[in-house]
């Protein structure tokens, strides 16, 4: 996705984050690491930007350890998201849930109505077609995301 501010091209990278740049110095952007990615010192391969911004001695990218304070789950390493300002393992398929960043990778926080405080994790592409998928706004009222649609071909 693209789109223009100024004299400036602005599009979404591969992390899902929003970057706003000069169009000739695009392809100078650094790549961003998480936690547990491989990384050089040197910075050639991208750079550290979350958990301890710093690459490792075994040449990964160091996130937070469990329980460690967090500001956001990338701070923590992979399996875990932060909760609360700390970063906790992610929960089971099937575990009760409120966010589907608490399910982890592998799953969402499905719920079974409006009015429900929680979900239940499910394996992702584990429902049917148009489920519908609920999520807490920040009023902690409960709103229609979207429909999940699988159209397998």
């Amino acid at each position: 996705m693209k789109w223009s501010i100024a004299d400036q091209e602005c599009f979404i990278t591969e992390e899902n984050e929003s970057q706003c740049v000069d169009p000739i110095k695009r392809d100078a952007l650094p790549k961003i690491l998480y936690p547990g990615y491989s990384c050089l010192r040197d910075q050639s391969t991208g750079i550290c930007a979350f958990g301890k911004r710093y690459c490792g001695a075994n040449n990964q990218c160091v996130g937070f350890p469990l329980y460690a304070k967090c500001r956001r789950s990338a701070d923590c390493f992979f399996g875990a998201y932060c909760n609360f300002g700390r970063c906790v393992p992610t929960l089971s398929l099937g575990d009760l849930c409120n966010s589907h960043e608490a399910c982890g990778r592998k799953a969402l926080c499905l719920y079974s109505d409006a009015m429900s405080a929680f979900g239940t994790c499910t394996e992702l592409l584990s429902v049917d077609q148009d489920t519908l998928i609920m999520g807490k706004t920040k009023a902690g009222t409960y709103s229609n995301l979207y429909f999940l649609t699988l159209n397998l071909y």
